[in-house]
């Protein structure tokens, strides 16, 4: 799994019959600080964010696959959850979604 931010929609004409009523997106893979990473991606979404979250990729076809309902479907990766808060040191929590860090216990 990887952390992306969304950064656009995907218009297709045509689609692959599978995923004709799945909706594409753009992503940016994004360290921990948010800095993009990487080459842009597409990938199918499966929750509904906006352009501009944080979103956690499932990068399994197999799984992304499964999660669309639709076994064989042509993919590579799905999101699989919208990001509020993410903690990596134990002592602050990173709201992904704003400028601020809220502190343990905060809300």
């Amino acid at each position: 799994m990887i952390l992306a931010r969304v950064i656009g929609t995907v218009v297709a004409t045509c689609k692959f019959e599978k995923i004709r009523n799945s909706k594409i997106l753009a992503i940016q893979p994004v360290d921990l600080e948010g800095k993009p990473i990487g080459r842009t991606q597409t990938t199918i979404d499966t929750i509904g964010p906006k352009v501009g979250d944080i979103v956690l990729v499932c990068m399994d076809g197999d799984v992304a696959s499964e999660m669309i309902g639709i076994e064989g479907a042509p993919v590579r990766s799905c999101i699989v959850g919208i990001l509020d808060y993410y903690n990596v040191d134990k002592k602050s929590v990173n709201k992904v979604n704003s400028d601020k860090v809220l502190l343990r216990g905060e809300r």
